[in-house]
């Protein structure tokens, strides 16, 4: 995806196709950072951030672009501004009726606030049960797997190994039904270091 991505970006720059290349730039920093160049694709989207705003103003692809940058910043542990950029997400989403985004957003707070400890597990339980009824309400199947694979992590680092056990099932069987092997060796890499 990432070469993929890299030919789109110089031909949109070849071409000046502006709008096309700041919707690029997005899905390429999020490519990055999910390919485990973290620092390069944060980088990416901090500039697709900027880019989108000029370029496209506010909705859709600017709301995108601040929650996968929120993802990119939870990849590096960088826990304060992944929260900021969620809490940020959430707000453009619920601003411009993104139901969609509200609830990746609210996912993404649960998952930061995770990494927050015992004093934070309300608050990233209630946040990822409210991504999870986002998710079923709208037949979002890959958010509702990825909420059940944050429950797992969650109960399994707070001692609660039948509940966790539970959401890793499903979480599992969610991703296998769906082709979804990215995620599904993510959420075993994530339930072994627990």
């Amino acid at each position: 995806a990432i070469r993929l991505l890299e030919r789109t970006l110089v031909l949109c720059r070849d071409w000046t196709v502006p709008i096309l290349l700041q919707i690029c730039t997005v899905v390429h920093g999020v490519a990055l950072a999910r390919a485990g160049r973290v620092a390069d694709g944060i980088a990416t989207l901090r500039e697709a951030r900027r880019g989108v705003e000029r370029a496209i103003g506010s909705g859709h692809y600017r709301t995108l672009a601040v929650l996968w940058l929120g993802e990119a910043c939870a990849r590096a542990r960088q826990h304060e501004e992944a929260a900021e950029r969620s809490r940020e997400a959430l707000a453009l989403a619920r601003q411009f009726n993104h139901r969609i985004y509200e609830g990746w957003s609210l996912r993404l707070l649960g998952e930061v606030a995770v990494e927050g400890g015992a004093s934070q597990m309300a608050m990233a339980e209630s946040h990822v049960r409210q991504a999870l009824a986002c998710a079923e309400e709208l037949a979002m199947h890959p958010l509702a797997a990825r909420c059940h694979a944050e429950l797992a992590k969650l109960y399994q680092r707070h001692g609660s190994h039948a509940q966790a056990e539970g959401h890793h099932q499903t979480a599992a069987r969610m991703y296998r039904e769906m082709g979804m092997t990215f995620w599904l060796d993510e959420l075993e890499a994530a339930l072994e270091a627990a």
